[in-house]
């Protein structure tokens, strides 16, 4: 079944108006009589009223459909004179009711309300209407007045009040794992990760299957990386994520979407926390927003942080840019994987990464003289001093190499004995022009943070056992950029202190 939210158009009007009277029978017709019901549609909700509404700036239309099919419809309304933002409307047809719709309506005025400056919506909802009642309450719906109104000859109680957007974006309850909160994150994690298992048979499969992973090291020039051949990462080294695919496909990381047995932890007010049924690692977590919201770093960059100190020595936090491996591009996400699990983090803290070091304001910069791949290391004991930091250096990216949008980065985040570390990837591409071939020199590597931070992870046993060392080497250099670049974009970071 695939969801889907528009605005209306004109076409819409008559497949609106069934949708009303459906919905109204269904949900009134045991207090309201039928011939008041039909008479209110034909009075208020003619072809020719709702073609005035569709021409009225402060009215917006939302459509829902469930596989083409309209399912669902709601009318949004600015009052400029009260400064409030209605859900005058929201009715699901009884063949579609208890399947979503309903939630991705609101979520969606929810949505348009919050671009325009509000932080609640208001509507009103007949009292005898008790299952639309409770819906509402269960979002955290506050009464303020109850109101009369009439449907044709019928008086009817109508209850006004507001429902916070927070409340509309929560976790259903059914979602979240029944996990104690009294215990460090990294524990609950594991007992989520232990519940799941039993609970979800993708995940039990996807853990089962590491028992089944072959991995090889590769001595390559001035550091060391290991090929795992996963068959199970499949779905995220061969996803498509070029913008009409993403459009058309049900986002994977929508909370509605999920599969009926998953459940994860609520991170804060904004993020769920998931065990990840592909796992590359035994521990393996997606971090994805509530709400479907772009993937970008900069807007997340204090949650990134808070994670990694709430995570300490336990796991690292780590983002894909949405042209850097993010499999879910159009919706933000972290991952988490065991603490020093990818090997850069081992390098780094054996020594085996050489280091030419800097110093400003409370944070110490790195750049290794060889690695095969262009990083910077950022490190400091003081979380606002590194958030600030990450968003200085994202700055004096986009200035060096003249992008608008988000530099293409992966980016690993933990915290230890030593405090904060941030290492950034620098990217040039997001996969080589060895995983576009379609003759037999095809190599399915897409490069994301753990691959370029040296666990490299391909899905087909013939790459795993072609790929060497020179070979990963060329790999690294395509999707990176170059040294020169690297050391600008230092120097505009440090100077910028």
């Amino acid at each position: 079944m695939i969801v889907s939210v528009r605005t209306w158009m004109p076409q819409d009007i008559a497949a609106v108006r069934t949708v009303l009277l459906d919905t109204w029978l269904d949900a009134y017709g045991s207090f309201i009589p039928e011939s008041d019901l039909r008479g209110y549609l034909d009075q208020q909700y003619s072809e020719s009223k709702l073609q005035e509404l569709q021409q009225d700036p402060d009215v917006t239309g939302l459509i829902a459909e469930v596989d083409d099919t309209m399912a669902g419809y709601a009318k949004l309304y600015h009052d400029r004179n009260a400064n409030r933002f209605y859900v005058h409307q929201l009715y699901i047809h009884p063949k579609h009711q208890g399947s979503g719709v309903g939630r991705r309506l609101m979520i969606r005025a929810a949505d348009l309300a919050g671009e325009q400056g509000f932080d609640r919506v208001w509507l009103g909802v007949m009292v005898k209407n008790t299952s639309a009642v409770q819906w509402y309450r269960a979002m955290g719906f506050e009464v303020e007045e109850t109101s009369p109104f009439q449907m044709g000859s019928t008086p009817v109680e109508h209850f006004i009040g507001w429902v916070p957007l927070r409340g509309i974006y929560a976790v259903p309850k059914r979602r979240l794992a029944n996990v104690p909160n009294d215990r460090p994150l990294a524990q609950r994690m594991a007992s989520l990760l232990e519940s799941q298992r039993k609970q979800w048979q993708m995940l039990t499969d996807g853990v089962a299957s590491l028992d089944q992973v072959t991995v090889k090291q590769l001595d390559c020039t001035g550091f060391r990386a290991f090929l795992q051949w996963n068959p199970k990462r499949i779905v995220s080294t061969g996803a498509k994520v070029d913008p009409k695919t993403i459009q058309k496909r049900r986002c994977f990381l929508c909370v509605d979407n999920l599969p009926d047995a998953q459940q994860g932890l609520a991170y804060g007010d904004d993020y769920i926390i998931l065990c990840n049924p592909a796992p590359i690692f035994r521990q393996h977590f997606t971090i994805p927003h509530i709400r479907h919201v772009p993937q970008l770093l900069e807007p997340n960059v204090g949650m990134m942080i808070r994670l990694a100190q709430d995570l300490s020595r336990s796991l690292t936090v780590f983002y894909n840019g949405p042209q850097c491996g993010a499999s879910a591009p159009d919706h933000m996400h972290f991952q988490a994987s065991p603490f020093r699990g990818i090997p850069v983090e081992r390098d780094i803290d054996l020594g085996h990464l050489e280091l030419k070091q800097y110093a400003t304001e409370g944070v110490r910069v790195g750049v290794p003289a060889a690695y095969g791949r262009e990083i910077v290391v950022l490190r400091s004991n003081d979380a606002a001093l590194m958030e600030d930091a990450i968003r200085r250096l994202m700055v004096a990216m986009r200035i060096e190499l003249k992008t608008e949008g988000e530099p293409l980065v992966n980016v690993i985040c933990s915290h230890g004995d030593e405090g904060f570390r941030t290492i950034f990837f620098l990217r040039r591409s997001h996969r080589p022009s060895h995983y576009f071939r379609e003759d037999d020199e095809q190599i399915l590597i897409s490069p994301a943070a753990v691959d370029i931070g040296g666990l490299v992870v391909t899905p087909h046993e013939r790459d795993f056992n072609r790929v060497d060392a020179p070979t990963l080497e060329a790999i690294y250099r395509e999707v990176s950029l170059d040294r020169s670049e690297t050391l600008r974009i230092v120097d505009r970071f440090l100077s910028s202190s």
